[in-house]
Formats: structure tokens, sequence, C-alpha cells
């Protein structure tokens, strides 16, 4: 009879990239009879060849978050873990290695709040602004993570295109409490030469234009949506680089001309950019970001599943109502966009 390991969770996350909490180990034993179980386990713990945390062998048949109990973790790196156990025949098993990436953890951020400095109509300030930031990488990118917080609704893009299938991130904060900031780890998306890192932005629940039953809109917090974020680069010649969010960024409207999380969007097609976010994007007609507030939350890694898209429904048919109006059915209720 022999057990076999699998399904190695962090906080019940497989392999999570940028976590602050204290990681909590979990496994789980398949075997091919029964009867058997495990007596006890060993989990070691290490970065960077070195060993950081040897629980030793402890006798027991837990397997349900374990506590890490080893040396401070250092914020942005990487750490690899594994466990072994032995069952009540006393025949060991050991599991592959997994991983898990810390976040900013209490790392001060170099990063600051920023928003749109374009200047809109009035009848425009609920639109999505666009940010960007135009940089250059001398040598060939080894690694490079994005740290991002949004203060109400964010899209991240690299050089042109998205770096995820998340949609509406991040989730309700009360805002003056917490911040929840995203890890992404973007090293496919850079090259070496000019770059460009941009971020669509919305207004979420942090500045609701409209109103709901828990008066969302009448927040103290609320305000333009901002962000703050850094992108940590390291080259293969191992150079450190830090792109932070500050008045260097560049903001423009953009073809999303109103969005609240209860009312939908307005997407006006002639106001867009083509290759906005493209390294070697044009320069005209952008206006710098300007320093924003901080609403005043603590920055926390958010460990929650994001939404993403389930399933994809054609119309089934097309009635025009009224001049340049057009009612499409899709045969199905549903909350999604078109």
């Amino acid at each position: 009879m022999s057990i076999t390991i699998k399904d190695l969770t962090v906080n019940y996350l497989e392999n999570p990239v940028g976590i602050d909490q204290v990681p909590r180990f979990s496994w789980k034993l398949i075997q091919d009879g029964r009867g058997n179980r495990q007596r006890s386990y060993r989990i070691k713990v290490m970065t960077g060849g070195k060993l950081v945390w040897d629980s030793k062998n402890i006798r027991s048949d837990e397997s349900v978050l374990i506590e890490y109990e080893g040396k401070k973790l250092m914020p942005r790196t990487t750490y690899r873990w594994n466990v072994s156990i032995t069952d009540k025949a006393g025949e060991r098993a050991q599991s592959e290695d997994a991983f898990f990436d810390t976040g900013k953890l209490d790392e001060k951020w170099e990063g600051r709040f920023i928003q749109s400095g374009f200047k809109v109509p009035r009848e425009l300030m609920a639109s999505s602004p666009y940010l960007r930031k135009r940089f250059n990488v001398n040598n060939d990118v080894s690694k490079a993570m994005l740290y991002i917080a949004g203060a109400g609704f964010f899209e991240p893009y690299v050089n042109g295109k998205k770096i995820n299938d998340h949609i509406m991130d991040p989730p309700y904060t009360a805002y003056d409490k917490t911040l929840l900031y995203y890890s992404f780890n973007v090293t496919e998306y850079l090259k070496k030469g000019n770059n460009m890192l941009g971020v669509i932005l919305g207004n979420g629940f942090f500045n609701l234009p409209t109103t709901d039953q828990w008066s969302t809109q009448a927040a103290s917090w609320k305000g333009s949506p901002k962000l703050i974020c850094e992108l940590h680069i390291t080259t293969k010649d191992n150079k450190q680089i830090c792109i932070p969010s500050d008045i260097t960024w560049e903001s423009h409207m953009s073809p999303i001309t109103f969005n609240s999380l209860r009312n939908g969007e307005y997407y006006d097609a002639r106001l867009e950019i083509p290759n906005w976010c493209d390294a070697d994007a044009p320069v005209e007609d952008w206006a710098k970001v300007s320093i924003s507030r901080d609403p005043g939350g603590i920055l926390r890694a958010n460990e929650m599943p994001s939404v993403k898209q389930d399933k994809e429904y054609p119309a089934i048919s097309m009635k025009n109502v009224a001049k340049n109006t057009y009612l499409f059915d899709f045969g199905q209720n549903m909350a999604g966009f078109v």
C-alpha cells in the first residue's frame, strides 16, 4: 500500500504570487488502498538554494494550514517548498516542489497614488482615463513583477497587451481602511529596449457616480479613480530597476465616456487611440498625471479569486428600435458585457 502527496497549497492557493499573510501549508494524500494514514510530516522551505525553515519530523496526521515558523520572509521573493510524510507502515512519501512569492510585506512603497491630469468636460467626469509610462530596459529581462492597487477598477497592459484575464479588479473594500494590491509576473511581456506600461482606470466602488441602497456614492473616501504601482525588473546582468507610479506618467481620456458599477458604460469608438500602449506610441495630446491623495487604507495583498469570463453568448436577434439605436437579444439573462 502506497501514498502519493498532491495538491500542495499555501493559504489555500496553488503556487500563489504576492502573499503578505503568514504562509500556511496544506496537501492531500492519495492512497491505493484503505486504512492507511499519515503518521508524521516534515516541511522544508527554501530560497536561492538556502534552507529557511525545516519543521523537522512532526508526529501528526494534520495536513491542512500548517503555519510557517521559519526565518523572517523577505519581500518580493520566491520561495520553494515541499513536504514529506511517513505513513502507518513506516513508508515514506515525498512531494514535488511547489512555490510561493511574497508581496511587498512591510517594504515601503516607492510609487505614489496618481490620477489622470487630462482635462475633460464636466459631463464626462465619470469617464475612464488611460494612464501610461514609457521606459527603457538596456538588457534582456530575467524577471519582472508588477505590484499594483487601484482605487476603482483597473486593467493593466504592457506593450499593448492586457496582462491577465481578470475583470473588475479589485473587489469592494472600505478604501479608508484597506486597499488590495495585486502581484503579476510580467516577464514575458517586456523586452530589451523601449517598453510601455499602461492602465485603464474605472470608477468601480471607489467613485460610484450613481446611487445605490448602501449609499456608496456618499462614502467619505469617494474621489477620482487612482492607482499606485511599482514594476520591479531584474535584468540578465542582475541589475535591479524599479518603475514606480509618479509624476512622469502620462494620461488621456479613453473611449469609455461613462462607467458605473450599477449602470454599465458608454463606449464611443470615435475616441479610440490605436496602439495607445505600444512602446513607440506617439506623445501628442497626452497630459501629465497628477499626484493624488492617499485614500488612507492599508495596502494589503489580495488573496481572493478574481472575476473572470465564464461563457460567451452570440446574439440571437437584432432589432432597429430607433434612429441609430438597436436592441440585441442574447436569449439569456446574465451579468456581462458586449
